[in-house]
């Protein structure tokens, strides 16, 4: 009986080794598969200091870099021309407080800026604000918001909530419902903030096929959900994790867990077109994450299919993808550790 029980022991534990194993072998053969691909650096005329964001509106690049204490540099990629700076710093009228937050979503003509630290969230013509005109056509209080996106009904946004982990809102700022996507064992963990700070990623969103896509910066997986109403379905789900050292220590955990430098970073940025979702990985720790030569992006279906995956030839810190989805544009890191912005075929 004792052998038998050994065997069945024995025996559950190789499946439970072998399922592990063989998804980080599957995740390592799909990045040892990607399509490489050519960045370009765009020689520009005007200084990047600490970019953090870089979004497309039209035919003009809209980059967060705080020079001067104005925070928005735009660059029009069809003439080639820096349109200047705008945005100032401060908590005066049409001034903001950073860090921002831009729409991971192509808006023609419009965009969308939250501000983090307070949930400010303003929508401006892109025209107008290149022109100097500052005031938002549309002003928003989201409470306590780190991440959003808008929706064909309102906004949703993540934030580290005392209930669920991510809210929808309608177009007039008004909460309609909150859903709970983390995984059980961050549900399990007992302080809402420790949950935030491990289960957070970004968002995007696919107004034709009501669809938000969801990519967890330390759990290493993508999730995609159809948003219809105050329904929320789950449609398919991405395991990317390539190390369980970080999942162990969670459900270990009687309190709170803290994320060091050998911790992993899985989805860094997220974008969104009209066809396709593009999300962009390290897959790095922490402490190495800007000494690699080279970044991830991958390209996913509406319905949370994965496409292709791209292996770009500079370390990407953010990105942004035309709506016709031959071109995406990047704020990457140099050779000599500079901030440069390239272009790149996809």
């Amino acid at each position: 009986m004792k052998n038998v029980l050994y065997l069945k022991v024995f025996f559950s534990a190789s499946i439970i080794l072998f399922s592990c194993n063989r998804k980080s072998h599957d995740t390592k053969e799909l990045l040892n598969n990607a399509i490489p691909v050519q960045s370009n650096e765009i020689a520009i005329d005007f200084l990047l200091g600490k970019p953090t964001q870089i979004a497309i509106c039209n035919d003009t690049l809209v980059i967060t870099d705080n020079i001067e204490e104005k925070i928005l540099a735009f660059y029009d990629i069809k003439n080639n021309q820096f349109l200047g700076r705008q945005l100032q710093v401060g908590q005066g009228p049409d001034e903001v407080i950073p860090p921002l937050l831009l729409s991971r979503t192509n808006e023609s003509g419009l965009l969308s800026v939250l501000q983090r630290q307070n949930g400010k969230h303003m929508e401006y013509d892109i025209g107008n604000l290149v022109n100097g005109h500052l005031k938002p056509s549309k002003l928003l209080d989201l409470g306590i918001a780190d991440r959003i996106v808008q929706t064909g009904e309102g906004f949703v946004t993540t934030g580290p909530y005392e209930k669920g982990s991510i809210k929808v809102f309608d177009n007039k700022g008004d909460m309609v419902k909150n859903y709970n996507i983390y995984p059980q064992y961050i549900k399990d963990l007992s302080e809402r903030e420790n949950q935030y700070v491990l289960g957070q990623g970004h968002i995007a969103y696919n107004k034709g096929n009501k669809v938000l896509a969801f990519a967890s910066y330390f759990l290493g997986e993508a999730s995609f959900y159809r948003l219809s109403g105050d329904s929320l379905q789950l449609l398919q789900r991405m395991d990317l994790n390539l190390s369980d050292g970080l999942y162990k220590r969670i459900i270990n955990s009687r309190g709170v867990v803290q994320i060091t430098d050998t911790d992993l970073e899985y989805f860094s940025d997220i974008y969104a077109t009209a066809d396709y979702f593009y999300l962009l990985y390290t897959g790095m720790p922490r402490k190495d994450k800007n000494s690699v030569s080279h970044s991830y992006i991958l390209k996913f279906s509406p319905k949370g299919n994965l496409i292709d995956t791209y292996k770009t030839d500079r370390k990407i810190h953010s990105f942004c993808i035309r709506d016709d989805d031959e071109k995406g544009y990047a704020i990457a890191l140099s050779k000599d550790m500079d901030y440069v912005l390239v272009e790149m075929n996809l």
